[in-house]
């Protein structure tokens, strides 16, 4: 009878224990889900739709859960503008339009009911760009940005704690870089360039080897890859489409193309046979099947609207061996396809070994240089975002000193003072200043970075003058005279012109002449300008700036 009765009881606590272990499987299991940013008002909301994603979509599920698990985990204004998820690590990566700042998303789950949940800086300083992109490599632990105010690809480690810890990829040619999708396996990055003509391109995940895998788009907001397939799929505004391509370009799909003559759709993810987007003005999410474009499942909401949507789910990110893991970087690492790679923060570069960094100079790698009275400083670029920043001043000058044009590539400040007439050069790297020309005075000074000249404007002669800048030769010239006292000299090298204000007792214009002196015209009339303050050239734009004291304007050049 005893042994009949512990018999039962074994049986019953394994049973209850088999249950259990089920049950914890399935709590495990199911910290997975869709996750969207909403937009009502600056005050932003994520809002979570726990389970795997095709069963839920395919299921068409109508039930009390499809209204999803609310969270403000911001409080305050807000805009949370792009999300990457850390499903291994309890983890979400979210861009906030309004600080400019990254920040991470401790103790997350799809249900968002952990109470020890917090939130941290990660970086700060992303322009306020409402089609800037975050992406998450989740083998090196490294988050990708794209900043379309300073047209740059940036990245840093997640688990840093130093601020200055992250590095420009791409810079050079790129222009308003929207989009943007990694595979961490493949060591690809797929960044969507609204320049004069918007493409696709491909790079590795340090930057290098870009090749432009997709043309005739045009307006690109959001791409999202698919490992398995090794496809990338993007949602093009202009076109009010979704399409498809492999990882080279090839076999380009049209998914799926809205009735609509315009359709605002602004974020794209994907789980297995299913891509999920969300048209923002229609305040919907709406899932497709990636292959014929049906729709599988949607969810609008009443009055709030959505703007970013991901995956939050362990299955899309495979942890396999990497190169990384054994490279040794002294700071971060990311793998390419030929291999792995160390990347150095801002102003540091790669040592002999290729894996050490060495500071290459004081300096911030991207900066914004100022003359303080008789200092000259910088501050890290960033300030414009709101990034703080400490000012490095690194030359004390016996004069106020009046003029600043900067050799960017080349580490040179070209500067005049108020008192000795000359144009001096400084290397900031050295710290070596030398005079590369002497003037009767000067009220503008520019540098041309394809050229490698210094031109500088004087007042009192009516001249604008040219010199060299290279150390053993000097070749100084005068390429115009007779001008009503030329000031605020500024430069597009790129079309050989140079343009200035010109004032011939108060009434001023703008004018324009080539290198060579052989050409000269006038861009704005007299009436047109009342005591301007400054003038640009903006490269972006084909359009120079008149400053004031209280206001800019934009004047298009012809």
């Amino acid at each position: 009878m005893l042994e009949r009765k512990m018999a039962l009881v074994w049986k019953i606590l394994f049973h209850f224990t088999g249950l259990l272990i089920a049950v914890t499987c399935q709590v495990a299991e199911e910290d997975r889900g869709l996750v969207v940013s909403l937009l009502p008002d600056h005050v932003s909301e994520i809002v979570t739709f726990p389970g795997r994603v095709d069963n839920f979509v395919n299921s068409k599920d109508t039930s009390d859960d499809k209204s999803g698990h609310r969270f403000l985990y911001f409080f305050g204004r807000t805009d949370v503008l792009s999300m990457a998820c850390d499903p291994w690590n309890h983890s979400m990566y979210v861009l906030d339009g309004l600080s400019q700042s990254l920040y991470k998303m401790h103790h997350f789950n799809i249900w968002m009911n952990d109470t020890e949940r917090n939130v941290t800086l990660i970086h700060k300083g992303v322009s306020h760009s409402a089609t800037s992109q975050i992406a998450f490599d989740w083998l090196s632990r490294n988050i990708y940005w794209t900043d379309d105010y300073y047209n740059w690809i940036g990245v840093q480690p997640v688990d840093t704690e130093d601020k200055t810890m992250y590095k420009i990829i791409m810079h050079d040619g790129l222009w308003s870089p929207l989009a943007l999708s990694l595979d961490p396996i493949k060591g690809y990055l797929f960044v969507a360039e609204h320049g004069a003509n918007t493409v696709i391109e491909r790079a590795d995940l340090a930057g290098e080897n870009r090749k432009t895998i997709i043309t005739s788009v045009s307006k690109v907001p959001d791409i999202v890859v698919d490992t398995e397939e090794e496809r990338i799929y993007w949602i093009d505004i202009g076109r009010n489409a979704l399409e498809t391509a492999k990882y080279d370009g090839t076999d380009r799909r049209l998914v799926r193309r809205s009735t609509n003559i315009y359709i605002m759709m602004s974020g794209l993810t994907l789980y297995k046979d299913v891509v999920c987007l969300t048209k923002f003005q229609e305040n919907e999410v709406l899932c497709l099947d990636k292959r014929s474009g049906s729709v599988v499942w949607s969810t609008t909401f009443a009055t709030q609207q959505p703007w970013s949507v991901e995956v939050y789910d362990k299955d899309l990110q495979k942890r396999v061996p990497h190169e990384c893991e054994k490279k040794g970087c002294s700071q971060f690492c990311a793998n390419t396809p030929s291999g792995a790679k160390c990347l150095c923060k801002e102003g540091q570069e790669l040592d002999r070994d290729g894996k050490s960094c060495k500071v290459s100079h004081t300096l911030y790698g991207k900066r914004l240089l100022v003359a303080n009275g008789t200092d000259l400083c910088m501050l890290d670029i960033r300030v414009i975002t709101g990034h703080e920043s400490d000012a490095r001043c690194f030359l004390s000058w016996k004069h106020n000193i009046t003029h600043l044009a900067v050799d960017a590539n080349r580490n040179k400040i070209y500067f005049t003072d108020d008192v000795s007439r000359r144009i001096q050069k400084h290397d900031i790297v050295l710290n070596v200043t030398s005079i590369i020309a002497t003037t009767s005075s000067e009220s503008g000074l520019v540098y041309d970075w394809v050229n490698d000249d210094v031109y500088w404007s004087e007042a009192d002669s009516g001249k604008v003058k040219v010199t060299t800048t290279a150390d053993n030769v000097r070749q100084e010239a005068t390429i115009f005279w007779g001008l009503d006292r030329p000031t605020y000299l500024t430069i597009n090298p790129h079309n050989s012109s140079l343009y200035w204000i010109s004032n011939k007792n108060g009434q001023y214009s703008i004018e324009g002449g080539s290198f060579d002196g052989m050409k000269r015209w006038r861009i704005a009339e007299k009436a047109t300008l009342q005591s301007p303050s400054g003038l640009f050239y903006d490269y972006s734009y084909k359009k120079y700036v008149c400053t004031y004291l209280q206001k800019s304007e934009y004047h298009h050049v012809p």
